[in-house]
């Protein structure tokens, strides 16, 4: 299998239904915040799939959110942009597989989590662990390494 269909293939194991649990990391800013949720991950071709996530929030209002992913084989990376409810900006994507080959790392930049600076450098993390759980984490660049500050366990329903 050649490097571009393995990377496409990647990508559509991820398509289906699925519910989730989120909760931020116990020494990030916001410990202790859980919610849970369901996403609905549709391909829009070979190349793209979409991630439309709905869920509840700890104090009881809904989220919302999509994401677009990509892999474009001009540059041999993945591409995207998430939006939502929750957000005040688009965040745009870009990154590549882990080493393993087990998790995508799209990395972006946006709104410092901390006072000093005007922005932070950000990665999602998503991770398949079999072929009905996998984990999306949320990573901030701190001091030289990546942080994670939150979490979402997923399990597929259909």
């Amino acid at each position: 299998m050649s490097a571009t269909s393995s990377k496409r293939a990647w990508l559509q194991n991820l398509v289906g239904e699925w519910s989730y649990q989120f909760h931020t990391a116990d020494d990030s800013d916001h410990s202790g915040v859980a919610a849970n949720g369901t996403e609905s991950v549709r391909a829009l071709s070979d190349h793209f799939i979409i991630l439309d996530n709905t869920g509840q929030s700890s104090d009881g209002s809904q989220t919302r959110a999509a994401t677009l992913i990509g892999y474009e084989p001009n540059t041999g990376r993945f591409a995207g942009a998430v939006a939502g409810s929750a957000l005040d900006r688009l965040f745009v994507y870009d990154g590549d597989l882990s080493p393993d080959g087990r998790a995508l790392l799209l990395e972006t930049e946006g709104p410092a989590m901390s006072e000093g600076r005007e922005t932070d450098r950000y990665r999602d993390v998503f991770q398949i662990i079999d072929d009905d759980h996998r984990f999306t984490a949320a990573e901030v660049l701190q001091d030289g390494e990546w942080k994670e500050f939150m979490r979402s366990d997923f399990v597929r329903v259909r």
